[in-house]
């Protein structure tokens, strides 16, 4: 992270435009923008390199973005913008290189092209993103590695029952808990290897596949509102019961209302 910090834009300046002539001349500007693409997309292949463990781990969870852990995206999406730009130099590179007529020279030269400034600026702010962005992201997922990996299973799991744009049941309440758990609440230990956060999840899930098994023994109860709401008013009560005893363990007053409340806003 700390050479990525080093590229600012005076060092692309320096290092790509000494004498601060390239834009006087097509073809030192087409050189100079696939040398510095070429630079960065050198040290974007190597700081990818560097975090590939944690990149592929993250990937493999593929969760939805709202979940805000993406941090391959950064790379990949300024890696494609780069290499865009990349293409478009080279191009007019060969196109210069190869012409053989003054007009077509002419209409080369005369091509509309950002500064070499304006270019290098752009190009910096896409590796600041990634500097800032990405690092963020991989130690957030180090924190809460498996939580997230409880959430994906939560998310992909197969289910009978399904909400409306089929996306799993209950999937807005995981969004909740986990944005609040990212804030940095629920996160004491209850046994060795789990935090509070990671067991409400594994008993949120439980909850849930009680109530998929409710709807699956019932047909979806076949649409009948009444019927649906009497038969999984139990399991619903029940559960917030289990929560309401877990916040009142809670040393803070703050994360047993947050909690409580969260498990009451629970509906079918």
């Amino acid at each position: 992270m700390a050479e990525f910090a080093e590229i600012y834009l005076a060092r692309l300046k320096e290092e790509f435009d000494p004498f601060g002539d390239v834009d006087t001349s097509p073809v030192r500007y087409a050189a100079t923008v696939v040398n510095v693409t070429e630079f960065l997309l050198e040290k974007l292949d190597a700081y990818e390199e560097e975090h590939s463990a944690a990149l592929a781990e993250i990937k493999k969870l593929n969760l939805p973005a709202e979940f805000k852990v993406l941090p391959g995206v950064y790379i990949s999406k300024s890696r494609a913008e780069m290499k865009k730009i990349h293409r478009q130099a080279s191009a007019l590179l060969s196109d210069l290189q190869t012409a053989d007529d003054l007009e077509k020279l002419a209409a080369l030269e005369s091509k509309p092209r950002p500064s070499f400034t304006l270019l290098a600026e752009v190009l910096v702010e896409k590796v600041n993103l990634i500097v800032i962005h990405t690092p963020q992201d991989i130690e957030t997922y180090e924190r809460h590695a498996n939580f997230l990996k409880l959430a994906s299973k939560f998310v992909y799991q197969p289910l009978y029952s399904l909400s409306d744009y089929s996306t799993p049941r209950y999937y807005t309440p995981l969004l909740e808990l986990w944005r609040y758990v990212a804030g940095g609440h629920l996160l004491e230990r209850r046994v060795v290897n789990s935090t509070l956060s990671e067991y409400l999840l594994e008993r949120f899930t439980d909850f849930r596949n009680e109530l998929d098994a409710l709807y699956r023994r019932n047909n979806g109860f076949n649409h009948n509102s009444e019927e649906r709401d009497f038969a999984t008013a139990p399991v619903i009560d029940e559960f917030r019961k289990n929560v309401g005893r877990i916040a009142m363990s809670l040393k803070s007053a703050e994360e047993q209302r947050w909690l409580e409340n969260w498990a009451g806003s629970l509906t079918v």
